[in-house]
């Protein structure tokens, strides 16, 4: 597959979320992602961000809005920003091209108090900026149909680009993982803990698991504004120690150790614009239990794993009893989310956005 053309100018891949993924999650990986794969194809590529550290989920979003409001790019000839970021150049002040992976507006209805707030306001940058900019790069079929619906964006300034991870990265990381000996069997969630992440629902089909299987350990990776709720929601349901709550980990060879010392994958997720943690845990050679919903079938596949209709919580249980008692199934389940990775390239993720660019110039 040949590279692009270099093209003469420099562009911006703008994200107001600090440069640290425990942060920024998925943004912040789609935004380096990116970055390599164009700078890969001979583009002049540069992340632009700020280096604060939030306090609470609600001085992030004003920091972020903040940086927005005072940013300078006169340096450079393209801004490609990301979800909300970049609201604050009007369109034709710069050529800009928006990487749209969250639609705030759809987020709004799994959050209430204040992070629905937030995410209400948030929601109307973000439709100012996808609304003046010249493209609208979406990570799956599903978020192009929610930029179409919420923010008005016609479908032909959209394009479906889906996001990819770095394969061997990982699976160097994951072969010189240190490995537990004599580690009970464990279930995996990585995720950034707000509602519609459905932690909660893990953690209450987990109770039921360990009706039903012995020395099960249900692990959490990640922090979020719903921390502490599902926390004690685990202490009333009396699991004590055999939930673990990880928190932020920002050390991807720790990430992948977790990984490595599981033996399935399962974030019950309501709502996905694409989901990097399924990449990594198929890359890792885990099976995945999750809903069937959002964009979530379009990283997951069938044979990859169980999906199930969102909020059945014994069925959830039960996906999971089942794939604990059946080691053949995981196998197979686990070699089929290996190849389904393989499909998920940042070379060609890189190349598809180089395209739009020289379009876009031309």
């Amino acid at each position: 597959m040949q590279t692009t053309q270099a093209i003469p100018y420099r562009i911006a891949l703008l994200t107001s979320f600090p440069p640290d993924v425990t942060v920024g999650s998925g943004v912040v990986r789609m935004i380096i992602g990116y970055a390599k794969a164009l700078r890969q194809v001979g583009l002049q590529a540069e992340i632009v961000h700020p280096t604060f550290k939030p306090t609470s989920y609600l001085n992030l979003a004003v920091r972020r809005l903040t940086f927005n409001k005072k940013l300078k790019l006169a340096d450079y000839d393209l801004l490609i920003g990301s979800d909300f970021d970049g609201f604050a150049f009007a369109a034709g002040s710069m050529p800009k091209i928006v990487l749209n992976g969250g639609i705030l507006a759809d987020i709004v209805r799994f959050e209430n108090g204040p992070t629905r707030r937030i995410l209400e306001h948030l929601s109307k940058r973000e439709c100012q900026n996808v609304r003046s900019a010249l493209r609208v790069v979406v990570p799956s079929a599903y978020t192009a149909r929610k930029v179409r619906q919420y923010y008005g964006v016609s479908p032909e300034r959209i394009a479906v680009i889906p996001l990819a991870i770095d394969r061997d990265y990982w699976q160097n990381l994951l072969h010189h993982a240190k490995e537990e000996f004599s580690r009970p069997p464990t279930i995996l969630c990585v995720a950034k803990q707000y509602r519609r992440k459905g932690i909660a629902d893990l953690i209450r089909a987990f109770s039921l698991v360990r009706k039903k299987v012995s020395q099960v350990r249900l692990r959490l990776v990640g922090n979020g504004p719903e921390f502490d709720n599902n926390r004690a929601l685990a202490q009333k349901l009396t699991l004590g120690n055999t939930v673990e709550f990880v928190g932020d980990v920002a050390d991807d060879t720790r990430l992948a150790a977790y990984y490595r010392n599981a033996d399935i994958f399962c974030l019950p997720s309501y709502h996905e614009t694409f989901g990097f943690v399924f990449l990594e845990a198929m890359v890792a050679g885990l099976p995945v239990v999750a809903y069937r919903t959002t964009a979530v079938p379009e990283v997951v596949p069938e044979e990859a794993g169980l999906l199930l209709e969102a909020g059945n919580i014994d069925r959830l249980a039960e996906n999971l009893v089942t794939l604990l008692f059946d080691v053949r199934q995981r196998q197979e389940r686990a070699r089929a989310g290996q190849r389904s990775a393989e499909k998920f390239s940042w070379q060609v993720a890189g190349l598809r956005l180089a395209s739009l660019i020289g379009a876009v110039q031309n």
